[in-house]
């Protein structure tokens, strides 16, 4: 879908925990940043999946536990830092 669109992307591999689990990074002209398109049980806490950052995955993966965004960010590119501004999401 996301090549479909043109969006830049690439597929990020968990590492840790009791399964697999995969999302992509985009970059949508902002930087990169986490998207995930899998859904998520009833019992797992609420959290908003597109365009989130490195700091947003570590505190949903503390609160979900299963080490659900653990990654190795070094081989991948640097991540944006910040949430993407009301203007880029237009």
């Amino acid at each position: 879908l996301l090549d479909g669109l043109g969006i830049e992307n690439l597929e990020v591999t968990r590492v840790g925990g009791p399964t697999s689990h995969y999302w992509n990074l985009v970059n949508c002209g902002g930087g990169w940043y986490h998207f995930d398109a899998t859904p998520r049980s009833s019992k797992m806490p609420s959290f908003v999946s597109f365009m989130f950052t490195d700091a947003e995955a570590a505190d949903y993966t503390e609160r979900a536990g299963r080490n659900y965004y653990t990654f190795d960010g070094s081989l991948y590119p640097e991540r944006a830092v910040d949430p993407p501004s009301e203007e880029a999401e237009e």
